[in-house]
């Protein structure tokens, strides 16, 4: 185990995930050697692996708040977006507290489609302050993360608004102005979803600008002008929205 422990910090995960094998082998008793082994599989992408490590804790007893986060992020890494919530959920039972928490649940909440608990977590981050002893603060980048689940939900009027409450904090800020962008070209604002992506371009020439400006530009009625910016976001490597 003490080995399996040094390898691991060394970066040769694989052969610490050998040693971890050999120590439960010899000794199945001690959680340390499952929670140790759970983190290392996490790393490695192996999260079914981790998952029964810590699915295995659980049942021991007693539940945590780290192994249902560690659970957590595992079942996210693995698409489980429902179950990495639940975790999350549950780890928020033990610590209510947990800003980080909450914002990874929004990002889980998300993509399972749940995008009212989403807009909910990230208001809760926005709202709260950092615990004292975690290195995590999220509070202005939860805006963001909540404009863009407003324009996944089609709530363009909410994210506009979302962008220029950043934009007030930081009148520079890109992201904002992308995002802004997107949900002006989703509530039909054609003309401004443009200009929002010309200043983007202007100073961070994104592929992803120009598709969208393509996109706006052919509501309008400027073709050219549309199968310019298609062309020149393929010739940057874009694949698609």
């Amino acid at each position: 185990f003490l080995r399996a422990t040094a390898k691991r910090d060394l970066g040769a995960r694989d052969a610490a995930l050998l040693d971890f094998d050999q120590a439960i082998a010899l000794d199945p008793a001690p959680a340390e050697y499952y929670f140790e082994r759970g983190l290392v599989r996490e790393y490695v992408q192996d999260y079914a692996g981790a998952i029964r490590d810590f699915d295995l804790l659980l049942d021991r007893g007693p539940a945590t708040e780290d192994l249902y986060l560690y659970r957590a992020s595992s079942r996210y890494g693995m698409g489980d977006n429902e179950g990495a919530a639940a975790d999350y959920t549950q780890a928020l039972a033990l610590e209510p507290k947990n800003t980080e928490a909450y914002y990874l649940r929004g990002f889980a909440r998300s993509d399972a489609g749940d995008f009212a608990g989403a807009v909910e977590d990230f208001t809760v981050v926005m709202d709260m302050e950092p615990m004292p002893d975690r290195d995590f603060d999220k509070r202005d980048v939860a805006l963001y993360r909540r404009a863009n689940v407003k324009i996944k939900a089609q709530d363009f009027t909410g994210a506009v608004a979302d962008c220029e409450l950043a934009l007030q904090r930081d009148a520079q800020d890109l992201q904002a102005v992308f995002l802004r962008g997107l949900a002006r070209s989703g509530m039909g604002d054609h003309v401004g979803a443009i200009k929002d992506f010309d200043a983007v371009i202007a100073l961070y020439p994104l592929d992803e600008a120009f598709y969208y400006r393509g996109v706006a530009r052919k509501a309008t009625g400027d073709q050219k002008g549309a199968e310019e910016d298609f062309q020149k976001a393929r010739e940057m490597g874009f694949e698609g929205p």
